[in-house]
């Protein structure tokens, strides 16, 4: 009988503490915040951008303005930070890190997106793109972004748009060049790029590489003879030194490709890549524009203060230029047959024969 007694006594404070427990365990509960993962808030979205140029160059007010823009229409959602003056990368090894999760987006030179894939040369072939068809048609633009993130590695990065650095310019100190028999033989300081460089070839110029420091001091002093620049490189660093100007309209418009870091697009919810998307065609789109402008301005500045003359070769001359060379795009064509066969048809589709004939 005590046995049994003992045994219920025990089972009685048994089933209070577990009573306990549970009402105990309620009570802690509803001290404890509430929340699902719907209730609490989002953790903001970290957007590394970085650049290789100075504070001073237009491509950091830029990076800076897109940033500011991308945090105010995702409501913060989206925290962006922007280094710039390779504080954090240069624009070659942030390009080598999109996929690692340091980086986000950066803007490099487009001749150097080649060295990621040669195939990407492509935009940097005569004529391959002209002020018309970026300014005024959206869609064009889309799928030239389509087609050009089809020559890299899409799994690492997609190209979201192109900024427009200039059209180039030849400049000289004492030579007049007006035709492409002129071009022969002349020492002319040039950027990079193999696509660029094959089709100079062409044109029987010596293609010289040097800083961009150096090249006013070498046409002074006859080291060379021409530098191939854009329109504020000759109103800003070759200055008054260089006498004349040779424009080839639309020949070769320089540019910066805009690439970001595919996993992590992918990862956003879909407002948000429509936000930083969107964001960044408008930005081009505008800064496209203002590039034209700037360009008009350093041309003012030229012909004015410095009394240089400059030739602009009339439309009815380009086929005679693109012919010149045309054995350099033929090249290409059978390097990379697929890409340039999608470009001409691209070009077809919006009303345009290219290459120009």
């Amino acid at each position: 009988m005590k046995k049994r007694m003992l045994v219920l006594a025990v089972l009685m404070v048994v089933a209070l503490l577990v009573v306990s427990g549970c009402g105990g365990g309620q009570t802690a509960k509803k001290d404890q915040p509430q929340g699902t993962t719907e209730q609490k808030a989002e953790q903001p979205i970290n957007m590394v951008l970085t650049h290789e140029v100075s504070t001073t160059h237009w491509k950091n007010a830029l990076m800076e303005k897109y940033a500011k823009l991308v945090e105010e229409r995702t409501n913060g959602r989206v925290k962006a930070k922007v280094y710039p003056a390779s504080q954090l990368y240069s624009d070659k090894d942030a390009v080598q890190a999109l996929g690692t999760g340091s980086v986000q987006m950066v803007w490099p030179v487009s001749v150097n997106v080649e060295q990621v894939s040669p195939a990407y040369g492509i935009i940097n072939l005569p004529f391959a793109i002209t002020d018309d068809q970026i300014l005024k048609n959206k869609q064009f633009r889309s799928e030239l972004m389509d087609l050009l993130t089809a020559q890299i590695d899409s799994s690492k990065m997609r190209v979201m748009g192109l900024l427009r650095a200039d059209a180039t310019v030849y400049v000289f100190k004492d030579k007049t060049p007006k035709k492409p028999a002129d071009m022969k033989n002349l020492k002319i300081r040039v950027t990079g790029g193999q696509a660029t460089l094959d089709w100079l070839k062409e044109l029987g110029v010596t293609a010289i590489s040097m800083p961009a420091s150096e090249m006013t001091t070498a046409l002074a002093q006859g080291v060379i003879e021409g530098v191939l620049t854009s329109s504020d490189g000759w109103a800003n660093i070759v200055g008054p030194v260089g006498k004349t100007g040779l424009l080839i309209p639309q020949m070769q418009v320089l540019t910066y490709t805009v690439l970001v870091d595919e996993k992590w697009f992918k990862s956003l919810p879909q407002d948000i890549q429509k936000i930083v998307a969107d964001t960044m065609d408008e930005v081009a789109a505008s800064q496209w524009q203002d590039s034209i402008d700037l360009a008009e301005e350093s041309y003012k500045k030229i012909k004015g203060e410095f009394k240089a003359q400059l030739h602009e070769v009339p439309e009815s001359e380009l086929p005679e230029w693109s012919n010149k060379v045309r054995p350099s795009m033929d090249r290409f064509a059978q390097k990379y047959p697929d890409v340039y066969q999608k470009f001409v048809e691209l070009n077809k589709k919006y009303n345009r024969v290219w290459p120009v004939q």
